[in-house]
């Protein structure tokens, strides 16, 4: 371990020898303080083996020539090897192309660092538990009830959790699991908030949660556990992350429509959330295809507010605008429109007033490219009657001829009753 001290010694370095090379042509980057730092740890490295004079003049020649530092890892060999492991560390930090340097974090991963932080305290550095990976394999040999006491005894343990959430999928389907499933929610849902920095953790946790959700009871045991909230906070932390988000709003989905109902006030709070996994990933057609899933199921829930109606409406414009070709992305998104322009007039104007075009030639697209899709096609008829209760709209509706795109509707499905009666009724509000 490296032993910052300096009996009797006295620094007379010039601070100027600490500066980065870079820093006098006037150019300053966080990599500069790296390069300053390297600095300073090399000066109190070597005190004990050079005046200040050799220091200094060691700082100036590096700033031409890294290689310098060679020579005096050799000197310190002959010293005290304590602080032999910072040598490899300082010639990453004292690189003279700033580009090649390690940042701040990249320093903080390093094994010799991370030791030196935790024994100072630093708050910023967790020290992991583990145990060996041949005991973990060895405690997770047996059956449901084997697993979940070893989760619940190493629960501080992410190597643990992790691998007990891998052993635990294999069990779903097992209809002996089906007593156990509100425990394997608990369990899981602890283990993710837990371990929230372990990205594979959290994805796989996602992943079996929504799996878990197939058998007709878990929805019940996942309002039951409360999993809401949990799951919105991951959302926030892993917004850019497609696996979870996919996951996620799948499980979102199942508990808005499942038939009874969570508090509308944790249902209401998953709105902007849902929103915005549709606009991180507005051009990644699985995860809107979810996420539109889980705000159709909102918006029936009437988890809205008077001020989502609109921008929430533009949205799911955006998202047919950009994924156009898949076809149950197309009904959700339509489904979800239709919830709006029920409740709202603001949405029906934005629909057909958006910047981008008018809504009104976004579902002609969308008809057009899965005329042969029943579900689309319904959609779209749901979405065109609630459009003609409000005269602003018809007017757009019949400028945009969408009497004969209907029309052809009722010839292609004549035998399909619900259709033919949503093509009728519009029909008729049109006509008046």
């Amino acid at each position: 371990m490296l032993c910052f001290i300096y009996t009797n010694k006295v620094f007379s370095t010039d601070s100027k020898s600490w500066m980065a090379p870079e820093t006098f042509v006037f150019s300053f980057t966080e990599k500069s303080d790296i390069w300053s730092l390297g600095c300073i740890l090399l000066d109190m490295t070597t005190c004990f083996v050079l005046n200040a004079e050799e220091i200094t003049s060691l700082l100036q020649d590096i700033r031409q020539d890294t290689s310098r530092l060679e020579g005096v890892l050799t000197l310190m060999q002959n010293e005290d090897n304590s602080s032999l492991p910072l040598f490899s560390i300082l010639f990453m930090m004292l690189q003279i192309e700033p580009s090649m340097r390690p940042t701040a974090k990249d320093l903080t991963d390093v094994p010799f660092i991370r030791e030196c932080l935790t024994v100072a305290g630093a708050s910023s550095v967790k020290l992991k538990k583990s145990l060996p990976p041949k005991i973990i394999d060895v405690l997770l040999e047996g059956g449901i009830e084997s697993v979940l006491d070893f989760m619940q005894a190493f629960w501080d343990i992410e190597e643990v959790q992790a691998k007990a959430i891998q052993h635990l999928a294999s069990f779903i389907r097992d209809k002996s699991a089906l007593p156990y499933l509100r425990t394997f929610t608990e369990l899981i849902t602890f283990a993710m908030k837990t371990h929230v920095d372990s990205l594979k953790l959290q994805v796989d946790g996602c992943s079996l949660l929504l799996e878990i959700l197939s058998q007709e009871v878990a929805a019940e045991n996942l309002r039951k556990v409360g999993v809401i909230p949990d799951l919105l906070s991951i959302l926030r932390n892993f917004l850019h992350n497609e696996k979870i988000c996919l996951s996620c709003c799948g499980v979102l989905w199942s508990l808005a429509v499942s038939e009874n109902n969570v508090d509308q006030a944790l249902l209401k709070s998953a709105v902007p959330v849902t929103s915005a996994v549709l606009q991180e990933h507005l051009q990644n057609g699985r995860v809107t295809e979810s996420a539109c899933s889980a705000l159709w199921a909102l918006s029936l829930q009437g988890c809205l507010t008077e001020n989502e109606y609109e921008p929430t409406t533009a949205l799911l414009l955006d998202v047919l605008r950009m994924n156009p070709e898949r076809p149950v992305l197309v009904k959700n998104a339509c489904l979800a429109l239709a919830s709006l322009l029920r409740l709202s007039e603001i949405s029906a104007l934005r629909f057909i007033t958006d910047s981008k075009g008018s809504g009104i030639n976004v579902i002609k697209d969308a008809y057009h490219l899965h005329f042969d899709d029943l579900e689309v096609v319904e959609s779209i008829c749901m979405l065109t009657n609630e459009m003609v209760q409000y005269d602003e709209v018809v007017l757009d509706l019949l400028s945009q001829k969408m009497e004969e795109l209907l029309s052809e509707i009722k010839i292609r499905f004549p035998s399909r009753l619900e259709i033919m009666t949503l093509v009728d009724a519009t029909l008729l509000k049109l006509q008046k």
